[in-house]
């Protein structure tokens, strides 16, 4: 029988530690992680220093950042690995026929991830760093589609919390991002413009495995120049190769 740690677990007081740290706060001390927690500073202070002392975080002068072992183990992961080798010759044959950045997408534990990029001749790939590699589920195309081909319950949890506002144009309320899903579903793409990042549009679409969306295919330009309806079919066609690709991978 699988046994839930208690709330107030070591392990679960290290996650929410941990997960603080972002492209935005990617260096903080013991009082910012307390505050931000809501744990004792005394308990944050003895975490961080055990975390130090195996290698998990790395401490410079009075605050912390994460160690290198994070990169080395997300390294492991099999099925991302995978897919991220697979992926790597859709992306650049996206990027060179829509001269804009192709992206791989996967969903993490609150937000869509970044993982992979390939930069077209008419674009700076300025985009993904503005974003930090990462964006809310609600906001930008490859959010959505992993929302509307992921399990019920991560649409409700999604669904459920405090949808953000990135821009004037983000879709910040249940009932219409439940009816754009929707429609998701059924033409197999998303397409969004200025939703996640002024001045930029996106398309994207599921990578399916078992009928779930394991990941997403992504082209994104500015809006001045890149019509992302027109590559629709081009990106939908990608997505599906490499989904019958990820499907002779074992190990998954």
């Amino acid at each position: 029988m699988t046994r839930t740690p208690p709330p107030d677990s070591v392990l679960r007081k290290v996650r929410r530690l941990l997960e603080e740290f972002t492209g935005a706060t990617a260096i903080l001390g013991a009082t910012d992680l307390a505050r931000r927690t809501g744990l004792a500073k005394t308990t944050v202070t003895r975490l961080m220093a055990e975390l130090d002392e195996v290698g998990l975080v790395r401490r410079r002068g009075t605050r912390y950042e994460l160690g290198p072992f994070f990169f080395e183990l997300g390294q492991r992961v099999p099925w991302t690995r995978d897919l991220r080798v697979l992926a790597m010759p859709h992306l650049r044959r996206l990027a060179a026929l829509s001269g804009e950045t192709a992206l791989i997408a996967f969903p993490g534990t609150h937000e869509t991830l970044f993982l992979e990029q390939y930069v077209g001749q008419h674009s700076d790939g300025i985009a993904l760093q503005v974003i930090e590699g990462r964006a809310p589920f609600h906001a930008g195309a490859s959010g959505k589609v992993l929302l509307a081909f992921g399990e019920p319950e991560f649409v409700a949890r999604v669904l459920a919390a405090p949808l953000t506002r990135r821009t004037p144009k983000t879709i910040v309320h249940p009932i219409p991002l439940q009816a754009e899903l929707e429609s998701i579903r059924r033409v197999g793409y998303a397409i969004e413009r200025q939703e996640l990042m002024l001045g930029h549009a996106a398309v994207a679409a599921p990578v399916l495995r078992g009928g779930r969306a394991v990941a997403a295919l992504t082209l994104m330009g500015p809006v001045t120049s890149f019509d992302p309806a027109a590559f629709t079919a081009t990106v939908r066609d990608a997505a599906r190769e490499l989904a019958e690709s990820f499907s002779h991978v074992s190990s998954l």
